[in-house]
């Protein structure tokens, strides 16, 4: 069963949790969740955000910064569309036309 992630307005993102915040409800179980941070999480990222970048939802990303496409085992349909980069702890989820951020996960605690 998929459910709706839900939560309080911040700023102009939707927290969710103590490790997601996202610009529009993208659903999906933590279960979910848990797996796409540790199955991207992993990835070696060629060039990612300079070490001054503080991800946030509605952010751009920089356009120096490589985003890759999210890898076909990983079957959550609501994420298919997005491009990622990772930056130390942070999964960075990356709107491919506006090149601004809409999802920031973070090591599940």
């Amino acid at each position: 069963m998929k459910i709706g992630l839900v939560g309080a307005w911040v700023g102009s993102g939707l927290l969710v949790g103590p490790t997601t915040i996202v610009a529009q409800p993208i659903e999906m179980t933590p279960q979910q969740e848990t797996s796409i941070y540790t199955n991207l999480a992993k990835t070696t990222v060629a060039k990612p955000p300079p070490a001054s970048f503080n991800a946030s939802v509605g952010m751009h990303v920089p356009a120096d910064v490589d985003l890759y496409e999210i890898p076909s085992d990983i079957a959550v349909a609501s994420i298919r569309r997005y491009l990622y980069t990772v930056l130390y702890d942070e999964v960075i989820l990356v709107d491919p036309t506006t090149k601004k951020i809409v999802l920031v996960l973070t090591q599940p605690h």
